[in-house]
């Protein structure tokens, strides 16, 4: 049986108890792979209420470490203080033991493959945040193989690497993250009301919610009158606090002539009963996504999807709702969008249904953890 030691050094924890898309994801990713193939090792902050999950279900089964220090994130000062903990936390494992490591930051390759050259070294990429292409390609020298969430980001990394860059010699994967089991197995039993609008994510310039108003107040007052509008979300997850956007938004809503409910920060667990009360769910992100999984929730849930074209989420959108793309940033397009959505009916549960079974396909645990066992090794 081979032994894999998986590496989280953001300040967030694993299990994921009140935020952190990544953290999430990170758990899920566990939860696929085999035990019959791999021991797992865990580096990670911890909280009391992470700790207690550690000890539930399949999580018990993992070996888990307490990061050897304070965790702090953002720019240099974030990233040298990374490595500091991770080498700290290091120093009480025998490297002799893993074959494979899996980090979640790049600049973490270098103290990995210091502590233990004949481990691979598996680079999980989430994001697409500006990175120096000379600070990455250092890194990269230090990195066997890459994992990306979707074919953009696999696109952009390799962009920023560069092809032809020499002494370069690594795999790039693509799989996309995992869902939670509750979500791919609970039947929609909730009657979702006509009119209802669901927006679900941060509320912060780049996700686009000013946009969806936008377009929202666009809509013929006949229509519009008879919107119910969601927001599940907060600034930043649990530790929200009402930016100059968000008053912003709040203050457009209060001259609005149609309804809107604000449910601020809504932990992972109680997402799903959200989504199953609203018809449509609008992504409108103008940032580069590189796949975000509320587009495949929403799907899931039964319902009808309007995304922008930013990034990887086309990618998520399942053919049936391919014509509700919109181009990122354009409210007139997507109101257009809307008001075709709120107005034909026609097929629309038919298309609900196949975008279901498209989802599921996508996101089997067999498929994602068969992928990941080749990223691993057998």
């Amino acid at each position: 049986m081979k032994s894999i030691l998986f590496v989280n050094t953001s300040s967030l924890p694993i299990p994921a108890t009140s935020g952190g898309a990544i953290q999430q994801v990170f758990g899920n990713i566990l939860r696929l792979i085999d035990r019959t193939k791999y021991h797992i090792t865990v580096i990670t902050p911890s909280t009391e209420e992470s700790k207690l999950q550690q000890k539930e279900a399949f999580f018990k089964e993992i070996e888990w470490i307490d990061i050897q220090g304070e965790v702090r994130s953002g720019g240099i000062k974030g990233i040298l203080n990374s490595r500091r903990v991770l080498h700290a936390s290091l120093a009480s494992l025998d490297p002799a033991r893993f074959s494979s490591v899996v980090v979640f930051d790049p600049y973490l390759a270098p103290i990995v493959k210091r502590w233990s050259p004949k481990a691979k070294v598996i680079w999980s990429a989430h994001n697409t945040r500006e990175k120096s292409k000379w600070l990455l390609r250092f890194w990269m020298k230090k990195i066997d193989t890459i994992v990306s969430v979707s074919e953009f980001l696999k696109d952009s990394l390799e962009t920023s690497i560069g092809t032809q860059s020499k002494h370069l010699t690594y795999e790039h994967a693509v799989i996309y993250n995992p869902l939670q089991k509750e979500w791919l197995e609970k039947p929609v039993t909730k009657s979702k009301k006509p009119g209802s609008i669901l927006f679900c994510g941060r509320i912060v310039p780049h996700k686009g919610l000013d946009i969806l108003l936008a377009a929202i107040e666009q809509l013929p007052q006949e229509i519009r009158s008879n919107v119910h509008l969601g927001i599940a979300g907060g600034s930043h997850f649990n530790n929200s606090v009402e930016t100059n956007y968000v008053k912003s938004i709040k203050e457009k809503l209060e001259g609005s002539d149609y309804s809107c409910k604000m449910y601020g920060f809504v932990n992972h667990e109680a997402l799903i009963d959200i989504y199953d009360e609203y018809e449509i769910l609008v992504v409108p992100s103008n940032w580069a996504e590189p796949a975000t999984l509320v587009t495949a929730e929403g799907q899931l849930r039964e319902c009808k999807i309007i995304a922008s074209a930013a990034g990887g989420l086309p990618e998520l959108v399942s053919p049936p709702w391919k014509e509700s793309i919109f181009p990122a940033g354009d409210a007139a397009c997507l109101k257009a969008v809307l008001e075709k959505m709120l107005t034909d009916r026609g097929q629309s549960q038919e298309k609900v249904v196949s975008a279901r079974k498209w989802v599921m396909n996508q996101f089997t645990d067999r498929k994602l953890s068969e992928r990941w066992s080749s990223v691993l090794g057998g």
